[in-house]
């Protein structure tokens, strides 16, 4: 048997569809989203989630706000709504535009989805001012996410979820509008006005300040932690830091023989107390002019992201990954009890180049004025003594030229090496095979001449795409 339907019969169940503004269906389509994605990022995190009320807290206050995120959001489309002309809303032209518009809308929602999942599974946070500071390099950042995810394969998916969901979403629901008013026009001019005033005043990125960490991550929005780490331009001190009590920075400073109670005085400018110093501390150390005898060259190599645990030397669990490392530790000279200066490499180029502790804001070495510091490289060159950067990567990448070479250092990176002599790289450097035999030559060259030197060397290991010159020349990944 063979049901035929009306022309009528289909009007009448498109009527029975609920109708329902344009802004509505996003505002609704995005908090489901952004709920979904807080579950499953809190599921991710496995025996380290929080439960019970640590889980309830984030829901409710990550409700909030997804909500003033999408008052943001949709203040643009309000206030189209109010000018366009009534004819053109009302016209089919209306009605494939706001489809358009509902699919183009899901479709950056599930890309924005996406790019937190990858940022948090590097960072176990929502988009911060490190999402903010890799925007600036572009070629790496978005070299290595080409060479490290399916790209064309994630765009295509999200795509097709997204003309699946925009299909789903006009079936059951009527974008169909009505004409509008002068009344309804001034009202929506007044909302997209009131929406992003009402969401600055009653919305902060401190209103999700939580001891435990991953609580207060998934109480986040990644627009909101984005524009707010926009707004901040730098990364939270207190959070992301060690810092001593006050009472315990005030003894160690009076042992310094340092009179912090001076007022009205910048803290690096307070004088130093003349009162006898405790524990036979000096606090003025004087250095020879010049080195008694010839110094030895200096090698400084350092590995970008190896952590402790992957050197079975510092107790690692990952089994043999690093054997040349622990035979030299376990002959030379190994140190226990060393502690990051920070978060990111840049911390760790500022130390051991400037011997800082990480100060808050940016780093040093991203400040603007910051050459002609009292650095390695400085000491190393008033000695005679020729410092060098050697970089397997592009130097430009957290402006780690400028400083270095701004510092008395001689820089070289991947840009200085011959084609011929990189094995293998990818987007982040070459090989650090091909680094080092770099390096080699430079050393070799300067030894040739008479001239001592230090070289400080930096790798660019341990990064996405995990890519590493396989045998026969041909590049391999790890997956």
């Amino acid at each position: 048997m063979t049901t035929h339907i009306s022309a009528s019969t289909g009007a009448a169940i498109a009527s029975r569809r609920f109708r329902l503004p344009l802004a509505v269906v996003l505002l609704i389509s995005a908090m489901l989203a952004w709920l979904a994605l807080r579950l499953g990022l809190w599921l991710s995190l496995g025996s380290e989630r929080p439960d019970g009320m640590g889980l309830i807290h984030p829901l409710i206050l990550g409700t909030w706000f997804d909500a003033w995120t999408m008052s943001y959001l949709l203040a643009p489309l309000l206030l189209v709504s109010a000018v366009l002309p009534n004819r053109l809303r009302l016209s089919r032209v209306g009605d494939w535009g706001r489809q358009g518009l509902l699919w183009l809308a899901l479709a950056i929602l599930l890309f924005g989805i996406v790019a937190e999942v990858i940022f948090w599974q590097e960072f176990t946070t929502r988009f911060n001012f490190i999402a903010v500071d890799y925007l600036i390099y572009t070629h790496e950042v978005l070299g290595n996410i080409w060479e490290s995810y399916p790209i064309p394969a994630i765009l295509l998916a999200i795509a097709l979820s997204a003309s699946l969901v925009t299909l789903l979403i006009t079936r059951l629901v009527s974008l169909r509008v009505q004409a509008h008013r002068w009344q309804h026009r001034a009202a929506l001019v007044a909302l997209a006005l009131a929406l992003p005033l009402a969401a600055t005043g009653f919305a902060n990125l401190d209103q999700a300040s939580n001891p435990d960490h991953y609580a207060e991550e998934l109480a986040g929005n990644g627009l909101f932690s984005l524009a707010a780490a926009m707004r901040r331009n730098e990364l939270d001190y207190q959070k992301f830091y060690a810092t001593a009590p006050a009472n315990v920075s005030a003894r160690l400073l009076a042992q310094a023989g340092v009179d912090w109670r001076v007022k009205n005085t910048p803290n690096h400018l307070r004088k130093v107390s003349q009162a006898p110093v405790q524990n036979n501390y000096q606090p003025e150390i004087s250095l020879p002019p010049e080195f008694i005898r010839r110094p030895k060259n200096i090698v400084l190599i350092t590995v970008e992201s190896l952590s402790a645990e992957y050197l079975d030397s510092f107790d690692g669990k990952q089994g043999g990954l690093t054997p040349q490392l622990d035979k030299l530790a376990a002959q030379g000279l190994k140190f226990s009890n060393i502690y990051a200066t920070g978060t990111r490499t840049v911390r760790g180029l500022e130390a051991l180049s400037l011997g800082t502790p990480p100060i808050p804001g940016q780093a040093i070495v991203h400040r603007p004025g910051n050459d002609h510091l009292a650095t390695l490289g400085e000491q190393m060159r008033s000695q005679g003594v020729t410092p060098y950067f050697i970089y397997g990567g592009y130097g430009y990448f957290d402006n780690m030229n400028n400083y270095f070479r701004g510092n008395d250092y001689r820089v070289i990176d991947r840009t200085d090496f011959p084609a011929q002599s990189i094995a293998a790289e990818n987007i982040w450097g070459v090989a650090d095979e091909s680094l080092f035999a770099n390096t080699l030559q430079t050393l070799d060259k300067a030894h040739a001449q008479g001239q001592p030197f230090m070289a400080q060397i930096m790798t660019t290991s341990n990064h996405r795409p995990y890519t590493f010159p396989a045998a026969g020349g041909r590049q391999a990944r790890f997956t």
